[in-house]
């Protein structure tokens, strides 16, 4: 019997954060331990060679560990309070390496804005794939409710003027009577039938 092992021979790669896409935005208002964002790495190797662990160093503007990630999922998360800052861009180098024998690391550039104006306790936005999908869907679903309310809003106003009679203004409907002002007697009208464009009336002397 013959057994192949894998050579590890690939380095991982990162879907989030990349050159074009390196970026998000929190409140300043988030607490201690909030997610900020998930980085994403693949690795095409197989077994542990292909599993990918992730590492934030204390480095840069994260030499005082402001923010931590969770090694197995990449999510990255707060460790301080920006309470007090108004606006400030932190770049955190996020490392990325397989559990091979030995592993094959890949390193990547994120970017977290922290932004006071921004009054919700939730992050402002996220460049993680699947809440980029996610996001998207929502806005589609929120778009289609908007512009069926719109329709249902002209159709209530297109019946509304279909209703009106050509010699005056209606004061008031409803499904059984209607009073008409005009420069003529007022006239009582008897019956009015919803959703009609035909109305009787009887003429009071």
């Amino acid at each position: 019997m013959v057994k192949v092992l894998d050579i590890n021979d690939n380095d991982p790669v990162f879907e989030f954060p990349i050159p074009h896409n390196h970026s998000v935005t929190i409140s300043a208002s988030l607490p201690i331990g909030h997610h900020v964002t998930r980085v994403v790495a693949r690795d095409r190797d197989a077994g542990h060679n292909g599993r990918v662990i992730y590492t934030l160093p204390a480095t840069g503007d994260n030499v005082d560990r402001k923010f931590d990630i969770q090694r197995q999922h990449g999510v990255i998360y707060l460790n301080f309070r920006f309470d007090h800052v108004t606006y400030a861009e932190y770049r955190l180098t996020v490392v990325a390496k397989d559990e091979g024998l030995k592993p094959r690391p890949a390193t990547s550039q994120l970017v977290v804005v922290v932004n006071h104006s921004i009054p919700f306790p939730l992050p402002a936005g996220s460049r993680d794939p699947e809440v980029v999908r996610y996001n998207a869907v929502i806005v589609m679903v929120g778009v289609l409710t908007l512009a069926a309310l719109v329709g249902v809003a002209i159709l209530v106003m297109v019946s509304f003027t279909r209703c009106r009679d050509s010699t005056g203004d209606i004061r008031a409907v409803s499904p059984l009577s209607a009073v008409i002002t005009s420069h003529a007697a007022p006239r009582q009208l008897s019956d009015i039938t919803p959703c009609s464009s035909t109305v009787r009336f009887t003429l009071r002397h």
